[in-house]
């Protein structure tokens, strides 16, 4: 005979519910797989084109073609989306229903997001002289990437997330009035500076 006491649905409902809540929890209590990837991807992508730059027009302080500069850019802000979008659909079928649904939207929203920013970059490019293109294209991934970190702080309710989204959003706009070079030296130094700092100190609470 089996002495196992079966549970009754109700409790079996509950254990359901507790397992699913200790998932969520771990998931929404460690956030360094958005920020981590982020911030070397900032971090590398907008030293080089400072590199490229300079402090001031017609003074690079490494000579290479722009599509090297926008080249590494470009390879790194799609690697960190990817990564960041790769890790939060594998975190999210832990948790059934409208959180995984949640997930795979929001990927989604990252998707669509860089290809238009890439349309309307390619689009416009021609009308600019040199310079203004690169800005032009470091702007706009900028600006999505701040839409989209503070869109997913209101899904996720990450207070972090949205401060980061809300300061990338101010250090572009800012940066971009500065000229190309001080706008990738800002980027570079503050938001990929902040995204591992907040990425570093989330790392702590999780643990």
């Amino acid at each position: 005979m089996d002495h196992e006491q079966e549970l009754t649905p109700g409790e079996s409902l509950r254990l359901i519910e507790t397992q699913q809540a200790a998932a969520q929890a771990r998931i929404d209590s460690n956030p360094r797989h958005y920020y981590l990837p982020w911030g070397v991807s900032l971090m590398v992508g907008f030293t080089t084109m400072f590199l490229y730059y300079g402090p001031s027009p017609g003074r690079p302080i490494l000579h290479m073609p722009p599509w090297l500069a926008l080249g590494v850019l470009f390879t790194a802000l799609i690697a960190a989306g990817v990564i960041s979008v790769g890790l939060e659909i594998r975190n999210r079928v832990e948790v059934q229903g409208g959180s995984a649904d949640r997930g795979m939207m929001y990927g989604f929203a990252w998707l669509v997001g860089q290809a238009g920013s890439t349309a309307i970059s390619v689009h416009f490019q021609s009308y600019l002289p040199g310079e203004q293109r690169g800005l032009l294209w470091a702007t706009l991934s900028l600006a999505m990437v701040s839409v989209l970190y503070v869109a997913g702080a209101a899904v996720w309710r990450q207070w972090s997330m949205f401060a980061l989204g809300l300061g990338v959003g101010v250090v572009n706009v800012l940066g971009m009035q500065a000229g190309p070079g001080w706008h990738a030296l800002l980027v570079a130094v503050l938001c990929g500076g902040g995204f591992l700092l907040a990425g570093a100190l989330a790392g702590k609470g999780a643990r």
